[in-house]
């Protein structure tokens, strides 16, 4: 599942101050600025933006 947010630099600091772990830092790619943590629930989560 993709969290689509206007900055995913700071919903990432969040969710990771909040419990979860980092899974992929926030990086550029495929036309997305994106990362992945998964919280405390075993869940996955990509916090991004389309770049365009």
């Amino acid at each position: 599942m993709i969290f689509t947010v206007k900055d995913p630099d700071s919903v990432f600091k969040w969710a990771l101050a909040a419990g979860a772990t980092e899974v992929a830092p926030i990086s550029e790619g495929h036309g997305w600025r994106i990362g992945r943590v998964i919280d405390p629930f075993g869940h996955h989560w990509e916090i991004g933006k389309p770049l365009s």
